[in-house]
């Protein structure tokens, strides 16, 4: 993350009282914002049991969805009169275009901090500003700063990293947190020891002596992750350790005694990790992070709200494989981090995650240095250059576990920038007539008739490759009803075309990780997708099973498994399905010449034309279906193109191209005049020639399975 992102603060102070930070009375209040240039914009914040009751919800499991966006609606409101939707609208553009973004909340007035602004809403998206990928929201207290650094007399020091956990509030996952540790110092080169770097059991004591100790011998503790539950000391929430004269007693330790013990290493110790449940809560005007950060420790990550125990290892596991092994700052590990936790939809853990800074520390902030000959550090001065300055020499002088490393940072810094869980399709477009590609005026016309039913439904349509268009969609129900109401639109443009300007659109759909900027697309689901569709037919779309999963109940009941995919180079083995968006088995699928008793079947297109000629001079073939008779003066009476079927959304026309004469049934069609023709119509040219069409003969069924009932298994 660069110094250098776009930065927002947001500096609050009570109208009334305004330097008494505690001086709040639970009733509607006024506050003033600071604005960019300096001045002040009035804000109202109405204050009510009922906001209080919404606050206190967002601690339980399953919080109401309805109540999470009526605080996101509240503190947009509070801030609209500060220009907020000026704001809003940077942070959206920088999220669609994957920059990041500083956010600070710093208030004079306690109770600010007590509302959760990770759920501020965007106008517009609606969107929360803390599920942003890219947006860093750090609390900071006004007028503190944070200790100056001390330094340690050893240049290779890079820090040491001390657990330290409690159970007497309740069982805690203390072996899971140490062991994600552990993989993390191994994977990296860390110097972290389960037995030396661990305070099990601990009390404040404990804790107090453990740290004056390593501070005395020269390794001192440079981060503090602290597992316990929480709990009441006195109206302060606390944290829950071992009771200094009887180990198996639990005691209460509030806010201040906490700052009392850690303040004094605050030059060495700059980073508090705090695995407590409503450590960062600030209800009571005084939680342990905002304590800590206070007394001028760096930085503190704490939870606001009750924390998981899921979300507790999440954190565990994440944070530190960011840190240690990703080499990322902690701002930038933090991110990552609540992107992590947002996948658990039982909890509200990526909302409650919280991270005490400030703004003047910058957001490159990193509490541990890794050794220089550890695989991650190795890399460091290489990802530190400007990307254009980055050369082969750079490349070509990293061994093999330190190109390893490379590669896996990029890999993870691709996912966590751009990396997308969406429904994708690819709509590849073939040249109706088989003789050659699509020119760029029929590709430009298709990509503008494709965006008409995209962009209404929230999609995305990416450039093409070669003839394939990648469309994407948060869901896949918009994804399915755009490509099929484009199918019909091509049926539609098709029948009006003539036939050099046929096209015929093959479609796959697939639900999966994308990596995507808004401008390219990549990713094993492009891969995917355009796999499928390669294999699809005119008149279906084909879909994997992922995808299948998240459409509707009924189009899953319309859909048939294929069971004679052809084999596709490269394409994994995944079920695929089908769904005839057009009823083929109600039209013509072959026609028999009536006078050799040869059937032939027609090809899968909105245009076949018929005609005496074969190929052009170039070699081209010149009709779909070639009418001959054995009789030449038959033959002279065929034109050499003589009539065409175009397909309507209602079924097949026979346009007549020849002055010669065409009867369906006994109706004589003049050149350019079209009739209805169904499956057993009977057509005669030249008086003599007899055609008729037929049904389907079993193809499309022996491709398709039984058409699902019940969905597929779950």
């Amino acid at each position: 993350m660069s110094n250098s992102s776009p930065s927002i603060v947001f500096e609050f102070a009570r109208t009334t009282t305004p330097d008494d930070h505690y001086a709040f009375r639970f009733e509607p209040q006024e506050y003033t914002v600071r604005t960019a240039h300096g001045g002040r914009k009035s804000v109202h914040m109405p204050w009510s049991d009922a906001l209080l009751a919404e606050l206190e919800s967002l601690s339980g499991t399953h919080c109401d969805p309805t109540i999470i966006e009526a605080i996101g609606r509240t503190l947009r409101a509070f801030l609209e009169p500060a220009g907020w939707t000026w704001h809003a609208q940077s942070i959206a553009r920088a999220a669609q275009e994957s920059r990041q973004i500083h956010m600070t909340v710093r208030s004079a007035a306690a109770e600010l901090y007590a509302l959760p602004w990770e759920l501020l809403a965007l106008d517009g998206t609606g969107q929360f500003v803390g599920e942003l990928p890219g947006v860093l929201i750090r609390y900071e207290w006004p007028e503190t700063h944070t200790v100056p650094a001390v330094s340690v007399n050893s240049a290779a020091y890079e820090g040491r990293l001390l657990v330290a956990w409690s159970e007497t509030g309740g069982a805690v996952p203390e072996g899971q947190h140490i062991e994600a540790i552990v993989r993390a110092s191994r994977a990296s080169g860390f110097g972290f020891d389960r037995e030396r770097d661990t305070v099990p059991h601990a009390s404040v004591g404990a804790l107090a002596d453990t740290l004056e100790r390593s501070e005395a011998m020269g390794r001192p503790v440079s981060v503090l992750h602290l597992l316990c539950h929480g709990g009441k000391a006195g109206k302060s929430n606390g944290v829950m350790l071992n009771d200094e004269r009887d180990r198996n007693r639990a005691v209460a330790v509030d806010p201040l005694r906490l700052r009392q013990i850690l303040a004094p290493h605050a030059g060495t110790l700059r980073l508090v990790v705090l695995m407590v449940c409503n450590g960062g809560d600030s209800a009571t005007f005084n939680s342990i992070a905002q304590s800590l950060h206070r007394a001028g420790i760096q930085a503190v990550v704490g939870s606001r709200f009750l924390l998981s125990v899921s979300g507790s290892v999440c954190v565990a596991e994440t944070l530190y494989q960011a840190m240690l092994v990703k080499n990322m700052s902690l701002e930038d590990a933090f991110l990552h981090t609540r992107k992590q936790l947002a996948r658990d939809a039982s909890y509200l853990d990526w909302a409650s995650l919280q991270l005490y800074a400030r703004a003047a520390d910058g957001a490159e902030t990193r509490p541990l240095t890794l050794s220089s000959d550890t695989p991650a550090a190795s890399t460091a001065n290489a990802q530190a250059k400007d990307p254009e300055m980055l050369t082969e020499d750079d490349v070509a002088r990293l061994d093999l576990p330190s190109l390893i490393a490379v590669r896996d940072m990029a890999a993870n810094a691709i996912g966590a920038r751009f990396g997308k869980n969406v429904a994708a399709a690819c709509v590849e477009l073939v040249d109706g007539t088989c003789d050659g590609g699509l020119d760029s005026a029929l590709l430009a016309q298709c990509r503008n008739l494709l965006a008409t039913h995209v962009a209404p439904r929230g999609g995305t349509v990416f450039e093409p490759d070669t003839s394939r268009f990648y469309i994407t969609f948060a869901e896949v129900r918009a994804a399915f009803q755009a490509v099929e109401d484009f199918c019909q639109a091509v049926t539609e443009e098709n029948y009006r075309e003539s036939r050099d300007n046929q096209i015929t659109v093959r479609v796959g759909l697939h639900r999966g990780i994308v990596y995507t900027d808004g401008k390219v697309i990549t990713g094993a689901t492009v891969d995917l997708i355009r796999c499928i569709a390669a294999g699809a037919r005119n008149g279906e779309i084909l879909l994997s099973e992922p995808a299948l999963r998240a459409a509707p109940k009924f189009t899953q009941a319309m859909c048939s498994a294929i069971e004679e995919l052809e084999s596709i180079e490269d394409m994994p083995a995944v079920p695929v399905y089908a769904f005839l968006w057009r009823d083929n088995s109600q039209l013509p699928a072959s026609v028999l010449f009536e006078h050799s008793d040869e059937e032939v079947e027609l090809p899968e297109k909105d245009l076949i034309s018929f005609g005496r000629l074969a190929s052009l001079p170039d070699g081209t073939r010149a009709n779909d279906i070639v009418l001959s008779h054995p009789d030449e003066t038959i033959q002279r009476a065929i034109s050499r193109w003589h009539f065409e079927l175009r397909r309507k959304q209602s079924g097949y026309v026979l346009r007549s191209t020849s002055r010669l004469g065409t009867l369906v049934g006994d109706t004589p069609v003049a050149n350019e005049q079209e009739v209805p023709v169904s499956v057993g119509t009977v057509i005669c040219v030249a008086k003599q020639l007899r055609l008729v069409l037929k049904g389907d003969d079993g193809s499309w069924s022996r491709r398709h399975g039984a058409t699902m009932t019940v969905g597929i298994p779950m």
